[in-house]
């Protein structure tokens, strides 16, 4: 039997409750925090982050995870991964750097990259430097500051500064023919010879026996080893009359340079 006395009891009970969970709500004009789901829950943070994080999710009892879950789903809370990065040090965003979106080379490597990144629950945010080396350094640093794991930087030319920085702070790198392959580090090396000499049994096939070369800056290696690649295949074919020129290896710049590349 209960009693009058009990019932009032039990009221004030349902009543400081119901205060509790009013009290724990954030004002409408501002956006909850971990903060505010620990006080709705009635956990301290630290709870609420190991719930919300599935590697440490086993740590906390099932009817406290249901306790944190519904106090995220009441407060429509969002995790800020950007302070979560700051706390642990490390990020789940890996940067990719291009020197031109726009080169048909690209998307298809960029898209791997992300394909990857997603099937181990991470981002791959992609910077695009124009073949400038100082946006190149600045996409670095901004990466930097993000606290990224790793970085790929698909350009011809990176500053020995940008190598040091990356593996001073222990953050694994990914280039494109640039030294070589090392602890946290991986160079794509491509075989210039064979896509080049591809190229010109694909040309004298059509019939062509005067064919032009348009390459990139004389000073970057990989210009270089692609202008080799070209005159030794040349060469080894035989009958061929050939002409080489140097541009930016952007698009724009081929096309400035075509003309240049056989007049007469």
């Amino acid at each position: 039997m209960v009693t009058q006395k009990q019932s009032r009891g039990a009221a004030r009970t349902r009543g400081s409750r119901k205060t509790r969970r009013a009290a724990a709500r954030p004002p409408s004009d501002r956006v909850p925090n971990i903060r505010d789901v620990a006080r709705r829950a009635g956990v301290s943070t630290a709870t609420v982050s190991f719930v919300l994080n599935e590697a440490q999710r086993h740590r906390i009892l099932p009817r406290t995870q249901h306790r944190v879950f519904e106090a995220v789903r009441e407060l429509n809370y969002s995790p800020n991964v950007l302070a979560r990065n700051l706390a642990v040090g490390r990020s789940h965003i890996l940067g990719v750097i291009v020197s031109d979106i726009s080169n048909p080379f690209f998307p298809e490597i960029v898209a791997a990259f992300q394909e990857a990144a997603n099937l181990n629950e991470m981002e791959a945010i992609v910077m695009n430097t124009n073949y400038d080396a100082h946006r190149t350094k600045a996409s670095v640093n901004r990466l930097l500051a993000l606290q990224v794991p790793g970085v790929a930087i698909l350009t011809s030319q990176v500053d020995p500064s940008i190598a040091r920085a990356l593996a001073s702070r222990g953050i694994c790198a990914v280039y494109l023919d640039l030294g070589r392959a090392e602890r946290c580090v991986s160079n794509i090396a491509v075989d210039y010879e064979q896509g080049i000499t591809t190229a010109l049994e694909h040309v004298r096939a059509l019939g062509h026996a005067r064919i032009g070369f348009i390459g990139g800056s004389p000073h970057l290696p990989s210009s270089q080893m692609r202008k080799a690649a070209f005159v030794a295949g040349a060469e080894r074919a035989g009958g061929l009359e050939t002409m080489v020129v140097d541009s930016d290896f952007t698009v724009q710049g081929g096309l400035w340079r075509a003309p240049n590349c056989w007049r007469g």
